[in-house]
Parts: C-alpha cells; structure tokens; sequence
C-alpha cells in the first residue's frame, strides 16, 4: 500500500512529482515509480519522502481496503477542479472508505465475537 499512499499524501498536498522528487533528491521518474508499486524506496528515501509531505513513515505503511476502488472516474466537464486535483479527490475517497470498512469490519468481527460468548 506504499503506492497508494505516498501518491496519496502528494496530492493532499497538493505537490507536483517533480516538486517531491526535487525536494527528496531523486527524479520525478523515480516518483512515478514509487507510485505504480514498480519500485520501492530505500529507508533513507522514505523518511526525506515523509518529511517533504509533513507525515510518518508509518503513515506510508498503513494497510488500505483493496477492495475498495473508486470506480466513478467522471467529473462534470464545466467543473473547474484541475486533473490533480480530482485525482485527489479520488484518492481522498478510496482512503476515506477504506479506513470506514476497516473500522466496520472490525465492529462485525467484535460482534460476532461476543456472539459465541452468550
């Protein structure tokens, strides 16, 4: 999930990947990379990606639902959100819901489980 999520908190903050790759010292194909899942960043890389992006290594680690896609690609063509911007907005709403499931599943296995105890 490193992927999702380093490409997810560059749009958050609204950083461009040549931008990031400037501020961490490694090519925006490197970004573009990272990004796709085609190549990982070493450990040094991934704090000074953290640190460009104001968050935890951990928070790069964090699992999401993969079940949980956001299909609805189209935006209205008289909207004014740039490209980056409603790829933002796609990847807020898969995190979003991800971290929503989680938390459900986690309800339903902890119901389930004092369902055996009665």
């Amino acid at each position: 999930m490193f992927s999702k999520n380093l490409k997810y908190y560059r749009l958050r903050k609204q950083m461009s990947k040549k931008e990031l790759a400037e501020k961490v010292n490694v090519t925006p194909m490197a970004i573009t990379n990272y990004e796709n899942g085609d190549r990982k960043p070493n450990m040094e890389t991934m704090k000074a990606l953290a640190d460009a992006l104001d968050v935890r290594v951990t928070d790069f680690l964090a699992v999401r639902n993969g079940r949980i896609v956001f299909s609805h690609g189209g935006f209205r063509k008289s909207n004014s959100l740039s490209a980056e911007q409603q790829e933002y907005v796609r990847e807020f709403v898969e995190e979003y819901f991800s971290r929503f499931m989680t938390a459900v599943e986690i309800l339903e296995r902890a119901d389930r489980g004092s369902d055996r105890k009665t």
